[in-house]
């Protein structure tokens, strides 16, 4: 027992415990190292299994200098994790682009801007949106822009459409395709962009259904955005999609966007810049 001891006070004695002083440091007259810009004691006198030890304490200085150290810290860890959330949420990079206060004003992007400023309540009241209008008159930019403003808010959100979803279930083997639908349920806002452009069979539309109606079941918000008119959404031709529109009808909230061919125009203004440097 007594061996014991001795080796527990050897190997106590042993640790290196001594402060080294910056400049400016001075001990004061309790032969304590102090701060030489607070002043307050940089070490602190303890007994560890009755031996006398002079340990490291931290001023005011440290203690400050610690805790902007763990913050910046911990915003650099956020930043990468909202640069990893929108990397996997939306790939296609010009959606990364779309920011609400690059637009112009419309009423859809008022509707789109208050929803992702009242994301907490909107989801829990599993409440969606259903963008519809023309081809080209910013759909897919509005919803971009919710993804971008929830994703700032470290909120999980992933933008896609069924062409990319039937893309990638045509590698995935039959009995893990309902497995596959289900990993979508990981984030909290699921956005299907241009719903109707996909191929439309008894296939598609039946994995269609199951996706949203996942969402529907586990009250979870879904985002959709349709070239169709209003009239294709409430009379749909066929049982499939009526089923589907049912559901979407149930779960979000339909919102008109109205306006010009934005594309159209965009290639329009391409063109004469073009002209004038051929000109």
């Amino acid at each position: 027992m007594n061996t014991i001891r001795e080796d527990v006070k050897t190997m106590i004695e042993s640790i290196p415990m001594q402060v080294v002083p910056n400049a400016g440091d001075y001990y004061g007259s309790d032969g304590l190292l102090r701060c030489g810009d607070c002043g307050k004691p940089k070490e602190l006198r303890i007994k560890i299994f009755g031996i006398d030890k002079t340990v490291h304490c931290m001023c005011e200085c440290e203690i400050r200098e610690d805790a902007e150290t763990r913050a910046r810290l911990e915003q650099e860890e956020q930043m990468l994790y909202i640069k990893r959330l929108r990397t996997n949420g939306l790939q296609d990079r010009l959606l990364q682009k779309c920011r609400f206060d690059d637009a112009e004003y419309s009423r859809a992007l008022s509707i789109a801007r208050n929803y992702a400023e009242n994301w907490n309540s909107r989801a829990a009241d599993n409440a969606g949106l259903l963008f519809w209008g023309p081809v080209g008159t910013g759909k897919s930019f509005i919803a971009a822009c919710i993804a971008n403003a929830l994703i700032e808010k470290g909120v999980p959100v992933l933008m896609t459409s069924f062409p990319k979803i039937m893309n990638s279930m045509g590698s995935i083997f039959s009995a893990d395709r309902q497995k596959y639908l289900s990993s979508f349920q990981k984030y909290q806002l699921l956005i299907i962009d241009d719903l109707g452009v996909e191929r439309s069979t008894e296939y598609t539309q039946e994995m269609v259904y199951q996706l949203i109606d996942e969402r529907y079941k586990t009250e979870l918000p879904l985002i959709i955005t349709t070239n169709k008119t209003w009239d294709e959404i409430k009379n749909p031709k066929n049982v499939g999609d009526a089923r589907i529109f049912s559901r979407i009808r149930e779960m979000c909230v339909p919102v008109f966007v109205g306006g010009d061919d934005k594309r159209e125009s965009k290639a329009e203004a391409k063109m004469r810049r073009l002209k004038e440097i051929i000109e």
